[in-house]
């Protein structure tokens, strides 16, 4: 969850794709739904075995807590009041796993945890400062080539787009 998609940066940088922001962090309530052998049902794989967050039975009969996915379903970079001025939120989806911020707060749900965020910001400004002079090589090569003359694959692998190729 707190791993910025780099090919996500260098398609954006390098091909002019649009960034799409993870805006929903966890899918804990959402998408996701854990069992235990005991037969309780769980909105997330963290809470297994914690009854105070099992939101359902499947044994001896099927029962769910409809409410349950409510705090889940609006916790994002919006409502986490820490993330709204966080320079990558975009990034992680807001607030890191909210199971660990609600531990780690004393039970605040609406609280982060974030003991990566240096990490992702380091990456990702290492990413854009290797990206950023490719792109800008690019766009100066593509503005001095002769209109209509399509770039050969010397000059894709002299620009950068594939690195791997050097």
């Amino acid at each position: 969850m707190l791993q910025p998609d780099l090919a996500r940066i260098r398609s954006a940088v390098l091909e002019g794709d649009r960034l799409r922001p993870n805006l929903q962090g966890c899918s804990a309530g959402t998408s996701v739904v854990a069992f235990d052998p005991y037969g309780k049902i769980y909105g997330c794989p963290e809470t297994v075995g914690r009854p105070q967050h099992a939101c359902g039975t499947f044994y001896p009969e099927f029962s769910y807590a409809a409410g349950y996915r409510d705090p889940w379903r609006h916790r994002h970079v919006d409502t986490v009041p820490m993330c709204r001025d966080c320079n990558v939120k975009l990034f992680c989806g807001g607030g890191g796993c909210p199971i660990k911020a609600w531990a780690a707060n004393g039970g605040d749900f609406n609280t982060c945890y974030c003991p990566k965020v240096s990490s992702i910001t380091t990456r990702v400004e290492t990413q854009l400062a290797y990206l950023l002079p490719m792109a800008l090589r690019r766009r100066q090569e593509h503005a001095n080539r002769p209109e209509g003359e399509e770039g050969t694959w010397e000059q894709m692998t002299r620009v950068g787009s594939f690195p791997w190729m050097s």
